[in-house]
């Protein structure tokens, strides 16, 4: 808004003098005649104009300021992955314990807890995927470990799935630094012992671990009980097929035993009568 004539005079020759054309501008007289009939309404058009230019810097700001889809660079990955061999990779992914390990899928790929893009999770698979595939992997188990990788894979993929996974490290993560930034009661074992697990990464890396064990085992416990019930209603099923079979064999001989006594007795029905009418004749 302009506060007064003056002001708005000054304005609207500055607005005029900013919009002289220049001796290649297709049409100089149009623009001074306009911005001379009514040089507030182009002042406030030339004010709307820069408004539309520094929304469109911000946003393209914006863009360039948002994460990229890759974490990290070539080069890290490399590094992190230059020790990797077939035989060592086979070997860490059907390791001890590897069921409750492999149970994160950032473990499987070798990618630090929930800190990867998707195309860090695509390139640190096709390199996993072709050192242990069993077309090129002869060590024993490579199949095995090539599915472990498969499954990982497809589970990071799975947008849902990835950021449920995102959640439960970023939980472990906050839980922990929670517990080393205070100091715990003497009955607080569970801070005690996240805050003594050596650097706060350690700590966070063996509560991801923790979680992500607790968790296979429940869903493995839940699946055992599962399949204990469905055997279970399987051989009820069985049993009560049994009983109704016994039922059914039961009916099907006291009908046959009725059946025989109506016979028999319709044959000694016939033959005494037979035997009535051969004494009257004689």
């Amino acid at each position: 808004p302009l506060s007064s004539p003056s002001a708005a005079a000054a304005a609207a020759a500055a607005v005029a003098a900013a919009a002289t054309p220049s001796d290649g501008d297709a049409a100089p007289g149009a623009a001074a005649a306009a911005a001379a009939a009514d040089p507030l309404a182009s002042f406030l058009n030339d004010v709307s104009a820069l408004e539309e230019d520094i929304s469109a810097a911000e946003r393209a700001r914006e863009r360039q300021e948002e994460p990229s889809d890759s974490v990290m660079s070539a080069e890290d990955h490399e590094r992190e992955t230059a020790d990797w061999t077939a035989e060592n990779q086979t070997e860490r992914l059907l390791g001890p314990r590897r069921d409750f390990l492999n149970a994160n899928p950032f473990y499987v790929l070798g990618l630090a807890n929930e800190g990867a893009g998707l195309e860090d999770i695509k390139r640190r698979y096709h390199k996993l995927s072709a050192l242990v595939h069993p077309d090129k992997n002869r060590a024993p188990g490579a199949q095995e470990a090539f599915q472990e990788v498969k499954k990982a894979y497809e589970r990071l993929m799975d947008d849902g799935v990835r950021d449920g996974l995102v959640q439960i490290i970023r939980s472990c993560r906050e839980r922990v630094l929670d517990a080393r930034s205070r100091r715990p009661g003497p009955d607080d074992l569970e801070g005690e012992r996240l805050a003594r697990q050596g650097t706060a990464e350690e700590a966070v890396d063996r509560e991801v671990k923790r979680e992500f064990a607790q968790r296979e085992y429940r869903r493995r416990k839940s699946e055992a009980n599962r399949r204990n019930y469905e055997r279970r209603d399987m051989e009820a099923d069985k049993q009560e097929a049994a009983y109704w079979q016994d039922v059914k064999k039961t009916e099907e001989t006291i009908r046959a035993g009725r059946e025989d006594r109506a016979r028999n007795w319709q044959s000694f029905a016939k033959g005494g009568t037979a035997k009535r009418q051969k004494t009257n004749h004689s």
